[in-house]
C-alpha cells in the first residue's frame, strides 16, 4: 500500500520523518509529492516547494541511508528510495524540480468521465458523451489516440508560460 503526502515548505517539515518511520513500521510505501499549483485558493508560490533532495536529507538524517530502487520504470512519476537497511521503500513525485514530462505516459478519467492527457491539461476530452452518445468502440479508441497525440511536451510549471487549470486535484482524481 502506498501513502502520498504533499510537501509543502513551513508547513510539513516536522512531519517527514514521523510519516517516514510510520510507513516503515507498518509496511506501507510512503510518496512524498512536491506541492504543485493545483490548490483551490490560488496561493501556490514556488518558495513554498519542498523538494524531492530536501525530503531524501530529512529522511536520511532523521531515519537512515537511502539509495534509488533497482528496475525502476522510466514512465512512473516517483522517483524510488530503498533503505539501505532494508527497511522499506519511499517514493519522490518531483513534479517541480524534476518533470519527468518527457517519459509519462499517464492520462486520467475523472469522475465525471472526462479524459485528462495530464494533471496539467487546459482540455478534457468527453469519454461519457461518446458512451452514453452510443459511440462505438473504434470512435472511443479514437478519441483516447487524439488525447494522447495532443500531450503537450510539459507542463511548464518552471516557466513564464504556466497556465494553472481550472479544475483542481481533488476533482481530476490524483
Amino acid at each position: 500500500m502506498k501513502v502520498n503526502a504533499v510537501s509543502i515548505r513551513g508547513l510539513s517539515e516536522p512531519d517527514i520523518v514521523p510519516l517516514g518511520q510510520f510507513a516503515r513500521e507498518h509496511r506501507l510505501e510512503m510518496r512524498f509529492i512536491e506541492y504543485m499549483p493545483l490548490d483551490a485558493v490560488d496561493r501556490w508560490e514556488r518558495g513554498k516547494v519542498l523538494f524531492a533532495a530536501e525530503i531524501l536529507d530529512l529522511l536520511e538524517a532523521g531515519i537512515g541511508p537511502l539509495g534509488p530502487s533497482p528496475g525502476q520504470d522510466p514512465a512512473a512519476p516517483a522517483l524510488d528510495y530503498e533503505y539501505l537497511d532494508g527497511g522499506g521503500r519511499v517514493g519522490m513525485i518531483a513534479s517541480v524540480s524534476r518533470p519527468f514530462c518527457a517519459s509519462c505516459n499517464r492520462v486520467r478519467l475523472t469522475a465525471e468521465g472526462k479524459l485528462r492527457n495530464c494533471l496539467f491539461s487546459l482540455e478534457e476530452t468527453d469519454i461519457r458523451a461518446l458512451l452514453r452518445g452510443g459511440a462505438g468502440d473504434s470512435e472511443i479508441a479514437t478519441a483516447l489516440r487524439a488525447s494522447v497525440a495532443a500531450k503537450w511536451e510539459g507542463h511548464e510549471i518552471n516557466t513564464a508560460r504556466f497556465i494553472k487549470p481550472e479544475r483542481l486535484m481533488h476533482s481530476i482524481g490524483g
